[in-house]
Parts: structure tokens; sequence; C-alpha cells
């Protein structure tokens, strides 16, 4: 740049002067300092409209120009501050009116400096909005200086803006440029923080790693005290049934044997005048019988379910379990059941499971599952209601390939009151017993079985119009050698 480029550009720098519209208008007011000119006649002059003149010369009232009322619009006339001012005016005037298009340039450069100069702090400040107000960040460059950070990680972990790699590794406990870290977990004083990586590109161009920071001390917090009950839960329910198998045992094993004495008694005829008393002491016995029955089954399902649980129930795996063989089971053992509440048992014709392949399983335990649904469904259909056993065989894709898989999907399907939506989540994961069937652990055993044959129990309901419940087995399934399996 030019001498004379030098000085217009520091006068127009002094002056805050950024359009040459302005110029021009300098230009008339120098001509005389003390008549104020209407902004309608400096319009004329600057080439631009009123309002916009008036716009461009406001901002220079008190230093450069001042402003009176003439005829209801603005008037203007030039009265710099000092004789400094006066100096960098007559240097623009000069300019002006011997090298317009210089200055024209000048005042162009000038006016983008300032727009891109706006834009930067807009920039800046809008970065410090989000960083402090938004989320927890922290950007580094390729060097692993700190770029950009929010208020939370300045005040929790330390770490500021300028902070070099070593500060942030000691703070961090790990390398924030190592790219095999995408997820990293630390703990600060009381709180748990999640930190995720990621390349901060800029342009197509990776200039440094992003650091996202979420705080996750209360969800921590939650998974910790779930892992303590789920551990208490599971101790309490070992407890429980060791302490209760022996008592219960005995007890079953004495009231059989008062039941033979009773019958031994009354078949004698040596007893005719207590024969009325024994019956009566006959009945009570055998009511306390059918709750120790109902006893022993609870602690069954409490045994079973803590194996389960802990991954040490052992199953007695064959390798030729048909669908018809379960089905048959299940209504031979269910059929009593049903007929006492006058519930329908309806199964599929012989002919409904030609061309199915067998299963591989402990069909000991996939007939306590279809019992224990058959069960659910009798205790919530009405008298003189139908439950259906049917079967059909499904393919699904396998996630993440283009493979399908088979199973058997074994339907029970019942007519009985239905659920809402909100109890269907919670179906296989809260207890569901009442008075005459124990805690209500059966569904939550089958769903365990059947997850541990590789399959699942899915339920789909309409309230008001009965449920259903699809026992899905898979066609094939490796165990392990020895002919058990451990979950």
């Amino acid at each position: 740049m030019s001498e004379t480029g030098t000085m217009v550009q520091q006068a127009l720098s002094l002056l805050r002067i950024e359009s040459e519209a302005v110029v021009r208008a300098l230009d008339v007011l120098a001509s005389n300092h003390i008549i104020f000119h209407p902004v309608s006649a400096l319009a004329v002059r600057m080439q631009v409209p009123p309002d916009e003149a008036d716009a461009l010369l406001k901002p220079h009232v008190s230093h450069l120009v001042e402003i009176d009322e003439c005829h209801g619009e603005s008037a203007y006339c030039l009265a710099p501050e000092n004789q400094a001012m006066k100096d960098q005016i007559d240097i623009l005037l000069a300019s002006y009116r011997s090298e317009k298009e210089a200055l024209r340039e000048t005042l162009s450069q000038q006016a983008e400096i300032q727009r891109l100069r706006e834009e930067l702090d807009f920039s800046q400040d809008l970065m410090g909005t989000i960083l402090n107000n938004v989320g927890e960040i922290l950007i580094i460059d390729l060097d692993g200086t700190v770029m950009a950070t929010s208020a939370f990680v300045e005040q929790t972990l330390g770490i500021y803006k300028g902070d070099r790699r070593e500060i942030l590794q000691a703070c961090l406990a790990f390398d924030p440029l190592d790219h095999q870290v995408e997820k990293c977990d630390i703990q600060v004083q009381d709180l748990y923080l999640e930190c995720r990586l990621s390349d901060f590109v800029s342009r197509g161009k990776t200039i440094g790693r992003n650091i996202s920071i979420k705080d996750v001390t209360e969800e921590r917090r939650h998974q910790e005290a779930r892992k303590m009950y789920e551990k208490s839960r599971k101790q309490l329910f070992s407890i429980i049934a060791h302490e209760l198998q022996n008592p219960a045992l005995g007890l079953q094993s004495f009231l059989q044997d008062a039941l033979d004495m009773i019958d031994r008694l009354l078949v004698s005829g040596k007893v005719p005048d207590f024969e009325q008393d024994l019956l009566a002491l006959k009945e009570d016995v055998y009511l306390n019988q059918r709750g120790q029955t109902l006893l022993n089954r609870v602690i069954g399902d409490i045994f079973d379910y803590v194996k389960l649980q802990r991954g040490q129930m052992q199953f007695t795996i064959e390798s030729d379990v048909s669908v018809d063989y379960l089905l048959a089971l299940c209504f031979i053992q269910c059929t009593p059941l049903c007929k006492r509440k006058n519930i329908q048992l309806l199964t599929p014709p012989d002919n409904a499971y030609d061309g199915f392949p067998e299963l591989v399983g402990d069909s000991t335990r996939l007939v306590q599952v279809l019992n224990n649904l058959v069960k659910n469904a009798v205790k919530f259909t009405p008298a003189h209601g139908e439950i259906h056993l049917d079967v059909n065989l499904v393919e699904e894709p396998i996630p993440e390939t283009d493979e399908l898989r088979s199973f058997i999907c074994i339907n029970i399907t019942d007519t009985g009151r239905g659920m809402a939506e909100d109890e269907l989540d919670m179906i296989f994961k809260e207890y569901r017993g009442s008075q005459s069937d124990g805690m209500g652990l059966g569904l939550m055993i089958s769903d365990l079985i059947v997850k541990a044959h590789g399959g699942r129990i899915d339920l789909t309901s309409e309230l008001g119009k009965g449920s259903s419940f699809h026992m899905m087995l898979p066609v094939t399934q490796v165990y392990s050698a020895g002919g058990h399996v451990s979950v």
C-alpha cells in the first residue's frame, strides 16, 4: 500500500468512517463549517435515500458533525472535536477529490474487514454460549492443546483453554489423542462422567478431537442400587427356600401318615363312636395337605428361580423332542384343571404337526413352561371360556446377516379379560400371584427357561378380548457336550 493509501486507511480508522457516502457528505459539509445542511440535500450529494443518509451520519454526531432540526428534518454541519480530527478529514477530502477510485477500494476493504471481525465476534460469542449452556464439551487440537471448553469442564475437571496434553492426561486418566479410545468412563470425586470421543473436522480436514462429557452419576447410582437389590433378593429367596424345605417335607410326610392312619381306623370298624370325629379330622388333614402341596410348589418355584438367575440350573437335553409330544403331555396334565372351571382346552388335529422338525431341549422343562402358560390362561379366563393351543413354523432374519432362522411357535390363546398396554411390559417381571396359586413366579421362570433354550416368549393382548402367549423355540440349538447345559 502507498504512503497516501496508508494515511487514508489510518484516517478512516481514527474517524470510524466505513462508507464512501459519508466522505461525500464531508466534502459538502467542509465547504462551510457553520451552515447546517438539510439531510435531504446531503442525500442528493451522497447518492442515497434520505433515511439512509440520516442513518450514516448519526453515528458521527458529537465527534465529527453536529445535528439540528431544520424545517422538520435533520440538518448537519461539520464540527470536529479537535484539530487532529480536522487534519484527518482534510486527508480524506483530498483523497476524495483526487483519487476517488483508490478511496473507494480502501473503504471497501475496511468494510469487509469490519464485517469479518463482526462475524468472528459473533461466532466466538455463539460458541461460548453453546459451550456454557448446552453441553459439557472439550475440544483439543492435534497436539493436545485445549481449543475450547465448557464451564462445566473447567469447574469440574480443572481443564482450561490453552492447557497442554500432559495436563489433560492427568485430569482425564486417559490419552484423548488415542484414536482407539472412543468411550471412556472416569470418576471425579463423587461424580461419574461418561466421555465420548470423536474427530473434530473443519472443511473436510481433521484438526483435533472432540470430547463430549456427560454426567451419569444418578444413572450409575441407580445401577449400583439395582445390583445390590438383585443380589439381596436372590440371597433372600435362597435362604427362604432352604429354611422352609426340611420342615415342609417333614410336615408333608406327617400329614400323609395321619391320613393313612385315619383310613385304617375307619376301615377296621373298631371305632364307631368316633367315626364322625375321624371324618372331620380327615377333612382338616386333607385341607392342610393341599396347603402343604402349594407350599412345596412355592418352594420349588423359588429354587428354580434362584438357579436360573444364578445360571446354575441343569437341563437334560434331548435331540428328538417332538411338538406333538409336548402338547400331548400339556393337554393331559392341564385338562383336569380346565374341567374344574368348565373351560374347554382345544389342541390342533394330529396332521397339524406333519413336516414339523424336532426340537433340541429338555422336554420336562418345556412341558413345565407350557403348563405354566396354560394355568395362567385358566386363571384369567371365565367359566365356559376357551383356551386354544396351536403351532406354526416361522422364519426370522438373523440380525446383521442375510440368513433366516427357523422357529417353532406354540401359541396359547385364551378368551379371558386381556391386559392393558401398561401391563404387557411387566408380565414377566412382577409377582402376579394370588392367595390361591403361590408367589406368581411361574411366568418369570417360564421366560428364563425358554431364553435358556435360545428362544423367547412373546405376548399379545387386548383388554376385554383375551391374550396370546407365543412360545418361540429355535429349530436348532447348540448345547455343551454330555447331555447337559448350564445357564
